[in-house]
């Protein structure tokens, strides 16, 4: 998952904003992270949110939905990244906006 924060700033990777998020902020003060976060997702993006702030927080491993919490406001945020670094032995958690209408995600196995 850290790929995904990197790539997200590079245009032509056509990412969706994503932006790493560490525990220390989080616990320190989650209201403070989320806007924080939320302010690193507009600057990815170019430009500010729209005034509804919707995406996704994950952790890695995240699989199929396992891992991944849905925020709707930024009080909402803040709560799901408390959730999610709460849940594990995370360092970090990943702040992403969310891409409406998925019909498949691809994924690659190597088998060896």
């Amino acid at each position: 998952k850290v790929w995904s924060a990197h790539l997200s700033s590079v245009p032509c990777f056509c990412m969706p904003a994503t932006t790493r998020v560490p525990l220390g902020l989080v616990m320190n003060d989650a209201s403070r992270a989320a806007e924080t976060a939320v302010k690193a997702l507009d600057r990815i993006r170019g430009r500010p949110s729209s005034g509804t702030v919707r995406g996704v927080v994950k952790v890695a491993p995240a699989w199929e939905g396992r891992g991944v919490w849905l925020f709707t406001s930024q009080e909402e945020l803040a709560s799901a990244m408390n959730t999610a670094l709460q849940a594990g032995h995370q360092t970090h958690c990943f702040v992403q906006d969310l891409v409406e209408e998925v019909a498949m995600e691809i994924r690659l196995h190597v088998v060896e």
